[in-house]
């Protein structure tokens, strides 16, 4: 019995720590418009309690996310920015030239680099249209987000309308949680291919 009360606290603060860990990155990539005082506590919570995923899980939104392999070729932002958007207006119902000039924006605002391997670069648009879309990328050659993060191997593009604050949150919370499991960059990396990135991912935002 005091065994497993032993364990279980040890796993239970190790968890804790990494929760705090998750919410301390998603909070530096997090749009402005939701820096208040209490996106902390949200965040926190939508961290610790993995049973509010199903809302992702059920929806359409993973059947929906692209996975794709980038060219050597496509090694800058403005480049990126317009893949993106082509990708997600085949997503969305939006304007691929709108969702782009509000990703290059979003990345002059504040950067969606999470660290130097992976960025998730999001953006709210106005509306009431309940739109949210993904599309992930991964560049084995690199993209140069800034100094720190010189060359990012992987990308989550995400993209919703206002009126979609809590699901856009916790998809950002579902991707930081993936992100930062074990062996995550070396099987990000290793994967034979473009569907099997979006199979492991698929699974792994769903836990």
């Amino acid at each position: 019995m005091v065994l497993s009360l032993l364990i279980y606290a040890f796993y239970g603060r190790k968890r804790a720590s990494h929760d705090f860990a998750v919410v301390h990155l998603l909070k530096r990539i997090v749009d402005s418009k939701w820096q208040d005082k209490g996106l902390d506590t949200e965040l926190l919570a939508i961290v610790e309690n993995r049973d509010r995923m199903p809302q992702l899980g059920d929806s359409d939104i993973l059947k929906k996310m692209t996975v794709f392999d980038l060219d050597s070729e496509l090694s800058n932002l403005d480049d990126l920015w317009r893949r993106s958007a082509e990708d997600l207006s085949k997503i969305l119902k939006l304007e691929s030239s709108t969702v782009e000039s509000a990703l290059a924006d979003r990345e002059n605002d504040i950067s969606t680099a999470l660290t130097h391997f992976t960025a998730i670069p999001h953006i709210v648009l106005p509306g009431e249209l309940h739109q949210f879309g993904i599309v992930c990328y991964r560049s084995k050659e690199g993209i140069r987000f800034s100094e720190r993060a010189a060359k990012v191997h992987a990308v989550f593009v995400c993209c919703g309308t206002g009126d979609v604050r809590d699901l856009h949150l916790e998809v950002l919370a579902a991707i930081a949680r993936f992100v930062t499991q074990d062996e995550y960059e070396y099987r990000w990396m290793g994967a034979g291919s473009a569907a099997e990135l979006k199979k492991w991912l698929k699974s792994g935002l769903r836990e």
